[in-house]
C-alpha cells in the first residue's frame, strides 16, 4: 500500500474534522509519488539505452506513397457548327406585263407573256445586259429570256451561270391586220388597219376582198402605207418598220356592201412592187 493510500486511511478514521487537512496532505503526497515514478522510469529507459548492444537492424522507412499520377487536361468542348441557311432561289417579280422570248431582243420568237404580279425562278444569268433566263410556270424544262426592265430581281443571281444566247434567227417578214372601216370616194373601199410584228420593214402591200353575198371581188396594191380619208391621204407612210402601223385598202365596190360577209387577204413584202420576203393574212368581217 503507499503511502497516499495509508494517509486516507488514517483521515478517515480521524474524522470529519480533520477532513480538510488530511485532503491537503493526500494531494501533496500523491504529487510527490508521481513525480518520483517519473524521475525512475526515466533512469531506467537511459539504462536499457545504454546496455543495448551495437549494430541492431533499424525498422526501413516505408517509402512515401506515390504521388497521383498526373492527368492530361480535358480536351476543350469543340463548338457545333451552326446550321447554314440555304440560300434563297433566285426570283423576278413582274411589276408591268413583259414578252418573255426564246432570246434577249426583239429579233427572237415570243414564247411567254409575263403579266404584271407574276413571280418567277430565275435558272440562268444573261451574257445580254437587262435579260435573264427563267424557267416557264407549268412547263418544267422549258425557259425563255425575260426583259428586266419591269422586274425585280432577288437573290443571288450572280451566282448563277451565264447563259450565251442563241444564234440570231433569220428576220422575216410579218404582220397582223383588222378591218378598219368602209372608205368611200368614187365608190366604196374596204380599209385594214396593219401592224408590222415580223423582224423585216415591210414596202409594200396588196389587198384582195370577197364580198361572198354577191361573189363579187376588189383588188389593189401599192408601195406605200397611208392613211386615207375619202379621196385624199390623211397621213402619209411610204413604209413599215418593225413596230409601226399603216393602212391599205382595196378599190371599189360599186355598192355600199355593208351588212354583206367579206373575206379580206393582204399580202405585204419587204421590197417594192411585192418583192423580197411577202408574208398573207386572211380576215372574214362583216362591214
Amino acid at each position: 500500500m503507499t503511502t497516499a493510500h495509508r494517509l486516507a486511511l488514517v483521515c478517515a478514521l480521524l474524522g470529519s474534522g480533520l477532513l480538510a487537512a488530511c485532503n491537503g496532505a493526500i494531494s501533496q503526497q500523491a504529487a510527490i509519488e508521481a513525480t518520483l515514478t517519473m524521475d525512475a522510469l526515466s533512469v531506467v529507459v537511459q539504462s536499457t539505452l545504454a546496455a543495448a548492444p551495437a549494430g541492431l537492424p533499424t525498422l526501413p522507412q516505408q517509402p512515401a506513397p506515390p504521388s497521383a499520377t498526373p492527368q492530361p487536361p480535358a480536351p476543350a468542348d469543340t463548338p457545333t457548327p451552326e446550321a447554314t441557311a440555304a440560300p434563297a432561289i433566285p426570283q423576278a417579280a413582274i411589276s408591268e406585263n413583259t414578252n418573255c422570248r426564246s432570246g434577249p431582243g426583239t429579233v427572237y420568237d415570243l414564247v411567254y407573256s409575263a403579266l404584271a404580279g407574276s413571280q418567277f425562278t430565275i435558272i440562268a444569268g444573261s451574257a445580254v445586259p437587262e435579260y435573264v433566263v427563267i424557267e416557264i410556270p407549268g412547263k418544267p424544262g422549258q425557259t425563255c429570256w425575260l426583259w428586266t426592265r419591269y422586274a425585280s430581281l432577288s437573290g443571288d443571281v450572280n451566282s448563277l451561270p451565264k447563259q450565251a444566247p442563241p444564234p440570231t434567227p433569220t428576220p422575216s417578214a410579218g404582220f397582223t391586220v383588222e378591218y378598219n372601216g368602209i372608205n368611200s370616194c368614187v365608190g366604196w373601199g374596204i380599209g385594214f388597219k396593219i401592224t408590222n410584228n415580223g423582224g423585216l420593214t415591210l414596202k409594200s402591200v396588196k389587198v384582195t376582198v370577197e364580198d361572198t353575198d354577191t361573189s363579187i371581188t376588189i383588188s389593189d396594191s401599192s408601195n406605200d402605207f397611208d392613211k386615207q380619208l375619202g379621196c385624199t391621204i390623211d397621213t402619209a407612210i411610204p413604209e413599215l418598220d418593225p413596230g409601226d402601223k399603216g393602212y391599205a385598202y382595196a378599190y371599189d365596190f360599186a355598192y355600199d356592201p355593208s351588212g354583206h360577209e367579206l373575206k379580206g387577204k393582204v399580202t405585204a413584202c419587204s421590197e417594192p412592187g411585192l418583192g423580197g420576203q411577202c408574208s398573207t393574212r386572211s380576215v372574214t368581217f362583216e362591214p
